[in-house]
Order: structure tokens, then sequence, then C-alpha cells
């Protein structure tokens, strides 16, 4: 199985809520994460969330659903549930006050992949994909 893991940090002009609101308003997002094609927020139940998303990878559309744990303001955590080529997804944001006004933001992710995803596609979510996403919010 194909595996990426990746752990970067970006700060954002915006405080921690402003950017948590950004990174939970799941329905927005295919408007601005370039890959993104669609979302569909599954089922709300407090603080958990299971979100479907569409997205475009090397030229093929695929579908995963995430369960999502939010800490408002401060930590957004995921676990995949389901997926058509993928064998895990984990991650997190994590927010934290960079001064006024400012968030520093480390996005955690542990990615699995079953045996007939090139280790190219790997190899370009982890360097290119994540980096370019990272940008767009």
């Amino acid at each position: 199985m194909g595996a990426a893991r990746s752990v970067e940090t970006v700060l954002v002009n915006c405080s921690r809520e402003d950017f948590y609101k950004v990174i939970s308003d799941y329905e927005s997002m295919p408007q601005f994460l370039d890959d993104l094609s669609t979302t569909r927020v599954d089922v709300v139940n407090g603080n958990v969330f299971r979100v479907t998303y569409g997205i475009k990878v090397v030229g093929r559309s695929i579908t995963y659903t995430l369960e999502l744990t939010h800490k408002p303001g401060e930590e957004v955590s995921w676990n995949l549930v389901k997926g058509d080529f993928m064998k895990a997804n984990k991650g997190r944001w994590v927010l934290e006050d960079a001064g006024p006004g400012r968030t520093r933001a480390t996005y955690e992710i542990e990615m699995g992949f079953g045996l007939l995803v090139p280790g190219a596609v790997v190899g370009q979510l982890q360097k290119i994909g994540l980096p370019r996403m990272l940008e767009q919010f």
C-alpha cells in the first residue's frame, strides 16, 4: 500500500476563530479549492460532522467520506469512513494564536492508498497538492 504523511504550518492574517470558520465551512470549499469539485455534509451530531468530498486527482474523479471532530477555534481532526481508492486518511488542523490578528495553522495528514496507486500519484499529492491547497486557504 502506498502511503503519504505530511505536516505543514502556515501563518495566516486572521484570527483563529475566523480561520476556523473557513476550515469548517465545508459547503463553501469547492469555491476556492481548485481540485475539490463537491462537498456534502451528510451528518452533524454536535461537534462531529460526516462529510463526503469529490476531488480530481491526476485527471480522475474520486469520492471519499470523512468523520471530522471539532474543537471550535482550536482543532479539527478527521478519519476516513470510506473512499474510492484511499485505505486511510487521518489528520487534523491545529490553530494557535500568532499575535494580534494572526494564526499559526498546522495541517497534518496521513494517507494510505491501495496497491494499484502509483508512487508518482502519492508523490504529487504530498509534494505539490498539499502546499497548493494550503495557499488556497
